[in-house]
């Protein structure tokens, strides 16, 4: 295991695990569009509220994976 991952008890991380976890009764367009907007959310109070550099790098990941969900959706399939 990486020395430097975080512990679960950073708060943010704590916060980020509950909200991938979290239920959204939304459509699953709406529900990415949804949870990139509160990983970024999350990812700017980690930074204000002094997270481990370690911990926004780990937040700013998923959210990054996130977005990128919400590009592969919107990209049109190309059948060879």
């Amino acid at each position: 295991m990486n020395p430097d991952v975080p512990p679960l008890r950073c708060r943010y991380l704590h916060q980020m695990v509950g909200l991938l976890a979290e239920t959204m009764p939304l459509s699953p367009a709406r529900r990415e569009r949804e949870m990139f907007r509160r990983l970024t959310e999350l990812e700017m109070q980690a930074e204000a509220g002094g997270a481990s550099e370690t911990s926004c790098r780990v937040i700013a990941s998923v959210r990054r994976m996130a977005g990128n969900a919400i590009i592969r959706a919107d990209l049109p399939l190309i059948r060879g």
